[in-house]
């Protein structure tokens, strides 16, 4: 027995201390998720708005550290933002004067799976990090890092760890999350609650509840002028969409629908398209109340391959929290080629082909709409009646991570390591 005891006592020591060693390993990894790499900000002088029209020409190239994921142009502000894979799971955001390209401020992460998604408000800058999808991350609250960011100076407003953007792939741009001058941003928990997020103080300003058995987890989550829709799974294969108030989270209408699929695509001023597959393959646009005011077919399978946006309107407060939304056109492309309805009735007023087949993106920013049709041309398109006029053409179909993305009379393009922004463009009539 004495010659075992040093044996027994060894074997205590690993059982005992083995455990130990793998939580502190585990620590030290939950620890490293989300470091912060490079956070540069800037006090310089705001840059000055980029002019609707005019101006001095505009032409310059970026080669940036890693794979461009998506831009966003914010022509009011003078930037141009970007955000790229620099190295696996190490992310970064940048902005740079629309003008010059001198960078003003960026914000990474190593240790990162990939920034999820982001959105712009007037008053900030959103990045949702996403670092691990370990529940043990997500509740020592190291799973995300949801970040607002001032636009001109880049510094840190507030940080939240228990929510996250979810794009359609890591590092889009994701304006359909957000309700820019409401500075409210759509985030899920780790549950997959939707919550309306004030991007000035990152408080919580309400959560969405499950209601009549309905799942709590949203389908999808599409904001607009109106509010934003939230679709819900319910039972006996029905799906539930509500329009939104973006302050209160109060349901302003709610429409339900037998389907297997549903795809929620913009919201107008009082409206919502949507598109329902299954076997009745539809474009359904909905106007005040949640009625039906358009049935439009389409073999669209699953819809992936529809696009939609809206520009113009008014959205004004009504008593009791309630929201009047007037006019503006909601925009819906496809294989049919382009749809317009009145944003604040859904009433479509017209429907056209496009020059070069189907439509591959619709793309709406402030007062203006551009098209990508399927031979890869940039169009810029009249939202009162349909009518096209060419902006750019590229010699064949765009690349599936390309990027295109017009804002007024400039426009950045470019994929994977560097991207161009020019302006103000000059056009052809087509």
């Amino acid at each position: 027995m004495r010659s075992r005891w040093p044996v027994l006592l060894a074997v205590a020591v690993v059982v005992l201390g083995l455990p130990g060693v793998v939580v502190a390993r585990k620590a030290s990894s939950l620890r490293q998720l989300g470091t912060p790499v490079r956070l540069v900000s800037s006090d310089a002088p705001a840059p000055a708005p980029l002019p609707a029209a005019g101006g001095e020409p505009i032409n310059w190239t970026v080669r940036s550290d890693g794979r461009v994921t998506d831009v966003a142009v914010l022509p009011s502000l003078g930037l141009v933002i970007y955000v790229e894979e620099v190295a696996h799971r190490s992310w970064k955001a940048t902005a740079v004067d629309a003008r010059t390209k001198q960078v003003r401020w960026s914000n990474a992460r190593a240790h990162t799976g990939h920034i999820e998604a982001w959105a712009v408000t007037d008053a900030a800058v959103v990045l949702a990090y996403h670092h691990s999808a370990s529940r043990l991350a997500w509740r020592t609250h190291r799973a995300a890092s949801f970040e607002g960011i001032d636009p001109l100076s880049g510094k840190v407003r507030w940080t939240r760890h228990v929510y996250n953007l979810i794009g359609e792939r890591p590092g889009d741009y994701a304006p359909t999350l957000a309700s820019p001058k409401e500075n409210v941003v759509y985030a899920r928990t780790e549950f997959g609650v939707p919550n309306g997020i004030d991007t000035r103080t990152g408080e919580t300003l309400w959560e969405y509840p499950a209601l009549n058995d309905c799942r709590p987890r949203a389908n999808q989550i599409v904001a607009g002028p109106g509010g934003v829709a939230i679709s819900q799974r319910c039972p006996k294969g029905k799906q539930r969409v509500a329009l939104v108030n973006p302050h209160t989270g109060k349901a302003i209408w709610r429409f339900s629908l037998s389907t297997p699929s549903l795809r929620l695509l913009a919201v107008g001023s009082n409206s919502v398209a949507m598109y329902q597959g299954g076997l009745v393959q539809r474009v359904i646009i909905l106007g005040p109340g949640g009625v039906a005011t358009a049935h439009i077919p389409c073999d669209c399978g699953d819809g992936a391959a529809l696009s939609a946006g809206f520009v113009g309107g008014t959205t004004l407060a009504a008593g009791l929290g309630g929201r009047i939304g007037v006019g503006g056109h909601l925009l819906v492309g496809g294989p049919f080629g382009v749809i317009g309805a009145d944003g604040g009735t859904g009433q479509v007023l017209w429907e056209k082909p496009v020059p070069g087949g189907p439509v591959h993106q619709v793309l709406t920013q402030d007062a203006d709409a551009h098209i990508v049709s399927g031979d890869g041309a940039l169009l810029s398109l009249n939202p009162a009646d349909g009518t096209t006029r060419l902006v750019a053409r590229s010699t064949g179909p765009l690349e599936p991570d390309a990027i295109i993305v017009p804002a007024g009379s400039y426009v950045a393009a470019g994929t994977a390591k560097s991207f161009s922004f020019t302006g103000p463009v000059g056009a052809g009539g087509v």
